[in-house]
């Protein structure tokens, strides 16, 4: 049996040790909390003191960053689009467990036309081509339609030739294409591309109808030095006629559309409180409603019947109305703007396609025209960075830490503490001082000015030059990671193509309004003017100019009564009116 005792005299020297330890453990803890407060303390001025002369500098140049601004007002239900029969079960996201009409409409519903039903379809011969240098003889061939390859309208030439072979055609909006007769059994034309160099396969390609524009084909090679061109397989035509009597099913649809679209405001119901968490229109719907009703109008114009096309092409352009909130009909999203930067493509688009066949008369090019001339994007734009911004400021410095993270991360409260504690976002959220956030919302900010510099909505300019600089600056000040830009990382997107295709759609824009005037004048004088001067005031108020450096759009007759009409495109450069498969590169020609 062990009788040892603990001796006195250690357990005295035992308990002053352990109490020393707590009290520096206490000391050393308060000392940490004390930094940590202070961290919190100077991270919060500063963010704060940042914030309020990055405020103070903004507003200077007219900058409006309070979200309250940009809810839109309520409305009277009688005068608001959403509130007529069944338009808030199509075009508001989320309202009803079905959307019948986006099912009908959309590729991936059962009930699209014709999909998968197509016979294979059968390559087709549509042109022999033969490159040589200018002057070359080459026996028979020289009997061909000869073409300048570097010539500025070779690809339009060509274009219109190869239509005219294959007969009446065109590419729908949704994968497919229209036609009014077959593409095999027509006689392959025969055509000399001349260059120096010679041109290559690749470059003759270039020139040729691509699947964007209104026949897809390829070519391969043939006897010699000559290409066949030929219709690609891979793109079944349907029967214009069939389509339009397969739609018919929609015209009781698209009357409500027409008629909710006489309201004179549009307002979704909802609270818009938290910014981006507010209703939002169903853009899916609005996409399917858009391609249906564009294939419609190419049908009626295939079949000749460009009164109906314009009606139905119209209210693809009046769609856009649905994207509006609130008496000033102004996005309060830069994704809403983008649909409508997208629509008023498909809108153009099909007006050109008539252009193609020839086929538009007197009174819709009047109605076309004054429709298009109220396509204003530049200031759309401008708006809809300017509410992306108040938005972005209002969730980061007034957004509890809970809505932040559903915001950034796509994430819920009611997700549970496993997914929540393994989201770095949620920590940075949760534990972040205030300050951070600010700072964050300083950089959001200042990018979005710089992007929103580069526009002249008054002088209805683009500059690009500014633009591209603003994102230079995005990309070096997002590359490098801190605590005062990673939410902006995350919440900036790549403005870059976005602002091309803005510029770009309104530039077709201005110039399907010229093309409107020109086709008058022909249609009363029997020929093109000289110069667009010509077409000022009894065809056109006024001539639009080039967004892109303020001079006039560039504009030449050619041969065969066709004409040659362009901007100098992103780039600022007057390429001569050739075009480039990407919008950075070369003019946008009509």
């Amino acid at each position: 049996m062990n009788n040892s005792k603990v001796d006195p005299h250690d357990q005295a020297r035992t308990q002053p040790a352990r109490g020393t330890f707590w009290r520096r453990a206490a000391f050393a803890a308060a000392c940490v909390a004390t930094l940590v407060a202070g961290l919190y303390v100077v991270e919060n001025w500063r963010g704060q003191r940042h914030w309020d002369r990055v405020q103070v500098e903004l507003e200077a140049k007219g900058a409006r960053l309070d979200w309250d601004h940009y809810i839109p007002p309520a409305i009277p239900d009688d005068q608001n689009i959403f509130k007529a029969p069944q338009m808030e079960e199509w075009f508001v996201k989320g309202r009803g467990n079905t959307n019948s009409l986006r099912h009908r409409l959309s590729t991936e519903g059962g009930g699209v036309w014709n999909v998968g039903k197509l016979p294979k379809a059968e390559e087709a011969l549509l042109a022999t081509v033969t490159p040589r240098l200018p002057g070359q003889a080459d026996g028979s061939r020289t009997a061909g339609i000869v073409i300048k390859a570097n010539s500025p309208g070779a690809r339009l030439e060509l274009e219109r030739l190869v239509l005219k072979t294959s007969g009446h055609r065109l590419h729908g909006l949704q994968g497919f294409d229209f036609s009014t007769e077959p593409v095999a059994g027509t006689k392959p034309l025969e055509i000399v591309l001349e260059g120096d160099p010679l041109p290559n396969a690749d470059q003759i390609l270039a020139l040729m109808p691509g699947g964007g524009t209104n026949l897809t084909c390829r070519l391969v090679p043939g006897e010699g030095s000559a290409f066949k061109l030929v219709s690609n397989p891979q793109s079944s035509a349907r029967d214009a006629a069939d389509y339009l009597a397969w739609s018919r099913e929609f015209d009781p649809d698209f009357q409500k559309i027409r008629e909710a679209l006489t309201r004179p405001h549009a307002r979704i119901e909802g609270s818009y409180d938290v910014p981006f968490a507010g209703p939002l229109p169903d853009f899916v719907t609005m996409r399917c409603a858009a391609q249906v009703l564009g294939q419609r109008a190419q049908c009626h114009l295939l079949l000749g019947e460009p009164a109906e096309a314009a009606q139905d092409l119209l209210l693809v352009r009046r769609l856009c109305r649905f994207l509006g909130n609130g008496p000033g009909e102004t996005p309060t999203t830069l994704v809403s703007a983008m649909i409508e930067v997208a629509i008023c493509g498909v809108y153009v688009g099909v007006i050109k396609d008539g252009f193609t066949l020839g086929v538009w008369q007197r009174e819709q090019l009047v109605e076309l025209q004054q429709e298009t001339a109220k396509i204003r994007l530049l200031p759309l734009i401008v708006a809809a960075f300017q509410a992306e911004r108040a938005g972005a400021g209002q969730l980061l410095t007034h957004t509890k830490s809970a809505d932040l993270w559903k915001a950034f991360s796509g994430g819920t409260p009611a997700a549970g503490w496993g997914k929540q504690v393994q989201d770095p976002m949620w920590w940075f959220l949760t534990l972040a001082p205030r300050g951070w956030l600010y700072q964050n919302r300083v950089v959001i900010s200042r990018l979005h000015q710089s992007v929103i510099e580069g526009y002249d909505p008054a002088g209805f300019l683009v500059l690009p030059e500014s633009i591209d600089a603003s994102w230079r600056k995005t990309g070096a000040t997002l590359d490098s990671r801190t605590p005062y830009n990673w939410l902006a990382a995350v919440a900036v997107p790549n403005f870059s193509r976005a602002n091309q295709t803005v510029a770009r759609n309104q530039t077709l824009a201005g110039e399907a309004i010229v093309a409107c005037a020109l086709e008058q004048y022909r249609l009363q004088h029997g020929g093109l003017p000289e110069t667009l001067e010509a077409l000022v005031p009894q065809f056109i108020q006024n001539l639009p100019h080039d967004i892109i450096g303020g001079k006039p759009l560039h504009y030449r007759r050619m041969e065969e009564g066709r004409y040659l009409l362009y901007s100098v495109g992103w780039n600022g450069r007057d390429d001569a009116g050739t075009a480039a498969d990407q919008p950075s590169d070369g003019d946008w020609v009509w």
